[in-house]
């Protein structure tokens, strides 16, 4: 299987440099909506040793079929989408994910439209604002069939600590500084 997600990766990475112009990992990275790392894990194939939705996301930003991966691992080629245009050779170009709002459109990340858009209960959303400048949004679910009663009630108040600690370690250094500026505060300790 490692092999198999060698190729793989050695088949999206060429599919993305073969591009026009051509795509960067720092724009994919940012266009999908995960880290330069992980996209250079997947190349390789080193990322897992299945085929995970974060996967599946690349393939399809980069245009290919649904069965294309299955037909890279049994040792095929991947088809691209076909579109019908001339003019590019019939080959798509996805558009990045957005939703709209009052005709107007916003670029999210796949994995974050997935994620808004996969079955499961709305628990909670909240909108933390982060200076003049940002806001930060927060989207809670739950998994496909639990009510919001539900899932409420399963969490303990020690897991959505934990939770929090979590996204906290995830954040990028810039806002991890702040976050941790702010807690030895003596202002924010006051508070």
């Amino acid at each position: 299987m490692d092999q198999d997600m060698a190729r793989l990766g050695a088949a999206l990475k060429a599919t993305r440099l073969a591009r026009r112009p051509k795509l960067t990992e720092e724009q994919v990275a940012r266009e999908v909506g995960f880290s330069r790392a992980t996209l250079q894990n997947i190349e390789k194939g080193i990322a897992s040793t299945k085929v995970t939705p974060t996967i599946r996301e690349y393939a399809r930003y980069l245009g290919w079929t649904d069965d294309s991966i299955e037909r890279v691992l049994a040792g095929g080629e991947p088809q691209l989408v076909q579109d019908g245009d001339k003019e590019t050779g019939g080959e798509a170009t996805p558009p990045p994910a957005t939703l709209r709002r009052h005709g107007e459109s916003a670029p999210l990340p796949l994995r974050v439209v997935d994620a808004i858009e996969s079955e499961g209960a709305l628990v909670d959303t909240a909108l933390i604002p982060l200076g003049e400048d940002a806001t930060m949004v927060l989207l809670v679910k739950g998994r496909p069939g639990a009510t919001a009663d539900e899932v409420r009630a399963s969490a303990t108040p020690e897991e959505v600590l934990a939770a929090m600690e979590a996204y906290r370690r995830t954040l990028h250094p810039q806002m991890r500084e702040l976050a941790t500026d702010q807690e030895q505060s003596p202002a924010a300790n006051d508070a």
